[in-house]
């Protein structure tokens, strides 16, 4: 799920401990993974340009990695 308008603000904390909370607690085929991402123009794998849908997911997957999220 692609999301935005939430920009770097409570909602996007709450937004990511939901992120964590069900990716944790994904045990079954069927389960939903937290595969969502902000695309908020300031986020720094959106670099205020358009993004194609593999450049969101991957700049995001490095930016999560290197903080170790």
């Amino acid at each position: 799920m692609l999301y935005g308008h939430v920009h770097l603000t409570r909602e996007q904390q709450f937004m990511e401990r939901l992120r964590r909370d069900v990716k944790d607690s994904h045990k079954d085929k069927g389960d939903c993974v937290g595969n969502w991402i902000n695309v908020g123009c300031m986020m720094p794998w959106m670099d205020y340009m358009p993004r194609t849908l593999n450049e969101i997911i991957e700049g995001e997957s490095v930016y999560v990695e290197e903080r170790g999220n």
